[in-house]
C-alpha cells in the first residue's frame, strides 16, 4: 500500500503567510525590504523553484540572523526536497529563537518521522499540540508516528480528534483509513477511504489505498476499478499499473496482467518486482522462455530475491533443465534457508538427475523443517524405493498416509503401500 506521509508543505504556507502579513519586530533594516523578500520567496515556492526560494531566505537571514520564520520556512523547503537532516537543523534553530513556535515543532516532528525517529517525532508533535490544541495537522502527523510504533489505539484517537477539528478534511479520513488498513480492519478502512473520496473524488492516493484494501479482501474487481480510476487521474503512475497487474493476475486474467506489468516497466525500467510478476504470469501462461528472461532481469536488479531464483528454478524444471533448476534452488535456499518449497523442488530435480543421495538429503531437510507435512515423507519414500531400502519406504509412506488421511498425498502413499504388498517388499 502506498503510504502518504504528511510533508511540511501545508504548515509551510501557514507560516509564510503569517510572516508576510504580520511582519517582524526588532529589525535593524527597513521593514519593507524584508517583506518584499518574503513575498518573493512565497512566489518562488509556489512555482516549485526551491533553490531560488532558499537563496532568498538566505538573504533574509543575512539581514536578520534571528528570524525564526525564515529558518522554519527554509527548513520547509529542505523538507520537501527530502533533505530531512538539514531541515531539522533549520527547525531546531527556529525553535531556539522562539520556544513557543508550534509550527516549527510540528514540522520538525514530521521530519523526524520521515527519518523513522519516531520517539523524537512524538515528542515534537506532542509539544506542538500542547502549544496549539486545535492544530489538526499535528494530530494527523502524530497519528502516523503512533502507527509506525504499532500503537494503533493512540493513532486512531489522534485521527478521531483531527476529524472533530476538521470534519470536512478528506486527508484526515484517508489517514485513519490507512491506519485501519494497517490494523487489518479492512471494512473500516474502506469506509474511511470512501468518505475521503466523497469529500474529494480526485485523490489518487486514496483510490490506490482503497484498491489495495479491496485486493487484500479478495475483491479484485473493486480493486481494479479503483486502480483504473487512479490511472485516469494520474496516467503515469507505475505503482498503480503494478498493483492493477497483480489484481488481474490474481483473477487469472494473465494477458491484462502482462499488459499492466509492461506499462510498469516502461515507466520504471528498474522495477524488479514487475519483472518477477510478469515472469510469473508468463510461466502460468506456459511461456517458460519469456518467464526465465523476466526472472533473470529481476535477479539482475535485485540479486537477493529468493523468490525470483525459486520461480526461475520452476521454469527451468518445466523445461527439463534440471541442472539449472538445481542451481537456482540452491541460491534460493542460501537466501532463505527455511524454504520447504526450495528444498522439496531441489530434491525433485535431483531425483530427475538420479542424484538420489542428494535428493534424500533434501527431502530429509523438508521433514526436519516441517515434520507434520505428509509430502516430505511421501517423496523421501520414493527415493528410498530407488535405493531399494524398502523398510524405510514402508515407514515413510505409512506416516504420510497417517498425516494425510483424506488428501491426495495420503492417497498416493496408500497406493504405494499396496504396490509394496503386491511385490512382497
Amino acid at each position: 500500500m502506498n503510504k502518504r506521509r504528511m510533508s511540511a508543505k501545508q504548515s509551510f504556507w501557514l507560516a509564510v503567510l503569517a510572516a508576510v502579513l504580520a511582519g517582524f519586530w526588532g529589525c535593524a533594516v527597513p521593514q519593507v525590504q524584508t517583506d518584499q523578500l518574503f513575498t518573493q520567496a512565497v512566489i518562488l515556492q509556489s512555482e516549485n523553484k526551491h533553490e531560488d526560494a532558499i537563496a532568498v531566505y538566505n538573504k533574509i537571514l543575512a539581514l536578520e540572523p534571528d528570524n525564526a520564520e525564515a529558518y522554519n520556512n527554509r527548513g520547509g523547503i529542505y523538507h520537501l526536497q527530502g533533505k530531512h537532516v538539514v531541515a531539522i537543523g533549520d527547525y531546531t534553530k527556529a525553535i531556539f529563537l522562539r520556544r513557543d513556535y508550534a509550527e516549527a515543532y510540528l514540522n520538525r516532528g514530521s521530519a523526524y518521522d520521515h527519518r523513522r525517529e519516531y520517539d523524537l517525532a512524538l515528542t515534537d508533535l506532542t509539544r506542538a499540540i500542547a502549544l496549539n490544541p486545535k492544530a489538526t495537522l499535528a494530530y494527523y502527523n502524530r497519528a502516523l508516528a503512533f502507527a509506525h510504533k504499532d500503537d494503533f489505539k493512540r493513532a486512531i484517537e489522534d485521527c478521531d480528534r483531527a476529524i472533530q477539528l476538521s470534519p470536512e478534511d478528506p486527508e484526515v479520513y484517508g489517514r485513519r483509513g490507512f491506519i485501519y488498513a494497517r490494523m487489518a480492519d479492512g471494512d473500516r478502512a474502506i469506509a474511511d477511504f470512501s468518505k475521503a473520496l466523497a469529500l474529494n473524488p480526485n485523490l489518487v492516493e486514496i483510490y490506490n489505498n482503497r484498491g489495495a484494501t479491496y485486493a487484500r479482501q479478495g475483491q479484485h474487481d473493486l480493486a481494479i476499478a479503483d486502480y483504473t480510476q487512479a490511472l485516469k487521474l494520474q496516467p503515469n503512475n507505475a505503482g498503480t499499473f503494478y498493483n492493477r497487474g497483480l489484481a488481474h493476475a490474481r483473477k487469472g486474467d494473465l494477458q491484462r496482467a502482462i499488459a499492466d506489468f509492461d506499462q510498469t516497466i516502461q515507466l520504471k525500467p528498474a522495477h524488479a518486482k514487475a519483472y518477477k510478476n510478469r515472469g510469473n504470469a508468463y510461466q502460468r501462461d506456459g511461456k517458460d522462455d519469456q518467464a526465465i528472461a523476466d526472472y533473470s532481469e529481476a535477479i539482475n536488479l535485485n540479486p537477493d530475491d529468493a523468490d525470483a531464483y525459486f520461480n526461475r528454478g520452476g521454469a527451468y524444471t518445466h523445461k527439463k533443465n534440471y541442472q539449472s533448476a538445481v542451481a537456482d534452488y540452491t541460491r534460493s535456499i542460501a537466501l532463505n534457508p527455511g524454504s520447504v518449497g526450495a528444498y522439496n523442488n531441489r530434491g525433485q530435480a535431483y531425483r530427475k538427475l538420479e542424484e538420489y543421495t542428494l535428493a534424500l538429503a533434501d527431502f530429509s531437510k523438508v521433514i526436519e523443517i516441517n515434520p507434520r507435512g505428509a509430502k516430505g515423507y511421501l517423496n523421501r519414500g520414493v527415493i528410498y524405493y530407488h535405493k531399494k531400502l524398502f523398510r524405510q519406504v514402508r515407514a515413510d509412506w505409512e506416516l504420510a498416509a497417517k498425516l494425510d488421511p483424506s488428501g491426495k498425498t495420503g492417497d498416493a502413499a496408500r497406493k504405494g503401500l499396496e504396490m509394496l504388498d503386491q511385490k512382497g517388499h
